[in-house]
């Protein structure tokens, strides 16, 4: 447990003052990614990594923890929009975890798809449209070539509809292959990535 007194330094150095302005994108594989943990939320004072209320996940954060043990496979990446803070290192402020070349949907795939696993936004700075922009940079970044997979949403992504709104900068930007949920994957779908046949997209 962390005591009150650590928890507020460590606000004071990760969130307080945050210029939400004056934001970065990254894109980072799984070892970048836990390089980039180590050297930006770890506490030398107190030897752990910064974690906040949520033991074992980066501070402010339910999907990514400090080992990045939560989410499996070769193809992961994760993009991070981050900001300075106040310790002189960077603070993520919202992030989104997806596989760029998965073929673990279904047994016997043949054909890829880009599965986004996870999308969140630091809950110190919830409603500032954090997360729509980051949506709208991973829409920039995906490989078109492939079907867009998102896993199911949860209460908050049902709450800000996530979905609805990466599907919007996905077409906005000329996407034209299938975006759907695992929720809706049917037998046409599953032969698809199974290279039985080509999918038929619906109006």
């Amino acid at each position: 447990m962390i005591d009150v007194e650590t928890l507020k330094r460590w606000e004071y150095e990760y969130i307080e003052d945050v210029n939400l302005d004056d934001r970065l994108y990254l894109n980072l594989n799984k070892e970048e990614m836990i390089n980039f943990i180590k050297n930006n939320y770890y506490d030398k004072i107190n030897n752990c990594f910064v974690t906040g209320k949520s033991y074992g996940m980066v501070m402010g954060l339910q999907y990514i923890d400090t080992a990045c043990m939560l989410t499996r496979g070769e193809s992961i990446r994760y993009l991070i929009c981050v900001s300075k803070n106040n310790k002189g290192t960077y603070t993520i402020l919202s992030d989104i975890i997806y596989h760029d070349n998965c073929l673990n949907v279904v047994d016997n795939q043949v054909i890829p798809v880009t599965l986004l696993e996870y999308s969140e936004c630091n809950q110190y700075f919830r409603n500032r449209g954090l997360n729509k922009s980051t949506l709208n940079v991973f829409a920039h970044t995906i490989d078109y070539d492939k079907m867009l997979l998102t896993t199911s949403l949860s209460v908050l992504g049902c709450k800000y509809h996530v979905f609805d709104t990466l599907k919007e900068f996905m077409l906005e930007n000329g996407f034209d292959k299938d975006i759907r949920m695992l929720s809706g994957i049917d037998q046409e779908y599953m032969d698809t990535l199974r290279g039985k046949k080509p999918l038929i997209l619906k109006k």
